[in-house]
């Protein structure tokens, strides 16, 4: 996570993870990715695509617990990124995030 984020993104994503570890959770089952599009602009991409969280839940670390949540619209995150080449190898990173839950384009996905 350290090497591909980068700037506020990255600053979001180490406080994310450090706020979890703090809690005593962790995520567990799956995460799906779909609907990848991805805009040149000017040095970077702006790469957007959409989350499905459906089956993804909360682990309690200590009792193994899953906290499962009823699907909604709001399972649905619609993401919003920007993206700079960094070196001469071809590394990418993302600088900023953003998204949207319950993202129409993302629904029924």
């Amino acid at each position: 996570m350290r090497y591909a984020y980068a700037g506020s993104a990255g600053l979001y994503r180490s406080q994310r993870i450090h706020a979890v570890r703090q809690s005593g959770q962790t995520i567990t089952r799956a995460y799906r990715y779909y609907r990848l599009n991805v805009q040149p602009s000017g040095r970077g991409m702006l790469p957007h695509c959409c989350e499905d969280q459906s089956k993804a839940f909360g682990k309690d670390l200590r009792t193994g617990m899953v906290n499962g949540n009823a699907p909604s619209d709001k399972s649905y995150l619609y993401y919003h990124t920007v993206s700079q080449l960094q070196d001469a190898v071809g590394t990418w990173q993302i600088f900023r995030v953003s998204w949207t839950k319950g993202a129409a384009q993302c629904l029924n996905g």
